[in-house]
């Protein structure tokens, strides 16, 4: 591709460059919409918080929705699966935000890195899939990275510790309810019942958290994270399609420094000795997971069409 009145020329990127670039940036806009969320936490229950940013990302979503012509498909919200999955989506709004607001950014943002390894253990029961020791031993690295982080016994270890490894928890089933969901239905109006799910949590929360007054500021910060959600969650389809996977993948743990730098730029966050090898370890075993699932799923490939199912939404 030549440049205008000039003799030079850009490169044209490749696939996995694209798609390595788009990960990068949805990991990006996914940690400003948690910076964002913990900032306003300070004066808005949880409550208020997902339903503002919720209503916002709806009516973002929506419009995207009908722009691209999706909106033929949205009776498919009606489908047990993809109301399944926005249920979970609501659990994982619900501890999440509730969690942010008492942990550190890098470390909330580092044990919900446990997902791929959870996701791995849960593939036993539910999927028939079978589990070798290697990754068993990655599974159980990254569980103590885990503990090295939250630490149990320690003062520092409390609700808001155990609603942040619910928060991953459930990320795993989702994905595993994604697995499920046709390949038919557009990214965008799976995103959409995610999107339903966590308003829906909000509102389920107000009589038990109370709203306040909110200011300009904290609607604005809300409007600006629905945005960096919506746009994060675009990025992932677009590093998820047409990419070699395991070339892609590990790129997702880029969240991690991400929220250490805006944890550092904005609270003064510096994680302790034990914080960060714990979150090595889940980094670590997390790539490593992702390295063997997909060097295992080559070796077993057949001529068929491999169908990537919609990526998992925040």
């Amino acid at each position: 591709m030549s440049l205008p009145f000039s003799g030079t020329s850009l490169p044209v990127l490749s696939a996995n460059q694209r798609g390595i670039l788009a990960m990068l940036g949805a990991m990006a806009l996914f940690t400003v919409n948690d910076a964002l969320v913990k900032l306003t936490a300070a004066s808005l229950p949880a409550s208020q918080i997902m339903t503002i940013r919720g209503g916002f990302a709806i009516a973002f979503m929506m419009a995207l929705i009908l722009a691209s012509g999706a909106w033929r498909s949205l009776r498919a919200l009606a489908s047990p699966i993809v109301a399944l999955r926005g249920c979970a989506e609501m659990i994982i709004g619900v501890s999440y935000v509730s969690a942010i607001a008492y942990m550190a950014l890098g470390e909330i943002v580092s044990v919900v890195q446990a997902t791929p390894l959870i996701l791995t253990a849960l593939s036993v029961p539910f999927l028939g899939e079978k589990v070798g020791w290697r990754r068993w031993a990655a599974v159980l690295t990254g569980f103590a990275g885990v503990l090295l982080i939250l630490r149990p016994g320690i003062s520092g270890f409390n609700m808001a510790a155990l609603l942040a490894l619910g928060t991953a928890v459930f990320m795993a089933i989702r994905d595993l309810m994604t697995l499920r969901i046709s390949p038919l239905i557009p990214a965008l109006v799976v995103g959409l019942g995610s999107t339903l799910g966590s308003f829906s949590g909000g509102l389920l929360l107000t009589p038990f958290m109370p709203w306040g007054m909110p200011s300009s500021g904290d609607v604005a910060r809300l409007a600006i994270a629905a945005v960096a959600l919506v746009f994060g969650n675009w990025c992932m389809v677009i590093a998820c399609r047409g990419v070699d996977l395991p070339t892609v993948s590990p790129f997702r743990y880029s969240v991690v420094l991400w929220a250490l730098l805006l944890g550092f730029l904005i609270w003064g966050d510096v994680p302790d000795t034990f914080a960060l090898l714990g979150t090595g370890l889940i980094v670590g075993s997390g790539i490593y997971t992702i390295h063997r699932e997909n060097r295992l799923r080559a070796r077993a490939a057949t001529t068929a069409p491999v169908v990537q199912s919609p990526p998992g939404t925040r």
